[in-house]
């Protein structure tokens, strides 16, 4: 016989599936309810993009890793123009301020050098993502609002 809750055989005997627990006698077959929570939408607002072995969801807006780990996080989603344009920054700028035990404004200059390049990656990171995903072959699914990139995904079958 046919569970016809899960479609598994199974032996004309039983009065449950073993797989999903449906009930097979008595009563119409009913699945498990999941414990897990139902996934609502989130608050933030996701591009999914697939070339149908991989699929990436690129939030909209600021990149905090961007921010944060600039040339890092560049080169970890294949940036590798920015990520070596900012290390490259990054070294000159520490090299530039290194043995000094007074502060010029030369080393006020780096700084600031340094500090706009951050934010330039926190501003501008997530859309050089969705630019090298879409040079790379992946097509935009859609977009979606989630908590983060996992519902994202999960929202597209």
């Amino acid at each position: 016989m046919e569970c016809k809750s899960c479609g598994a055989q199974i032996s004309d005997s039983e009065n449950q599936c073993p797989y999903c627990q449906a009930v097979i006698r008595g009563q119409a077959a009913a699945p498990v309810v999941s414990a897990q929570p139902k996934k609502t939408a989130g608050n933030k607002t996701f591009k999914v993009f697939s070339n149908g072995r991989q699929t990436f969801a690129v939030k909209q807006g600021w990149s905090w890793p961007g921010f944060f780990f600039s040339w890092i996080w560049a080169f970890t989603k294949s940036l590798h123009v920015a990520g070596t344009l900012a290390l490259a920054v990054f070294i000159i700028a520490g090299a530039l301020n290194s043995g000094k035990s007074d502060p010029t404004p030369g080393d006020t200059a780096c700084s600031l050098v340094c500090l706009v390049l951050i934010i330039i990656f926190g501003a501008k990171g997530n859309q050089w993502w969705e630019n090298r995903l879409s040079k790379n072959g992946y097509a935009l699914r859609g977009e979606v609002k989630a908590n983060n990139p996992t519902d994202a995904i999960s929202q597209f079958p």
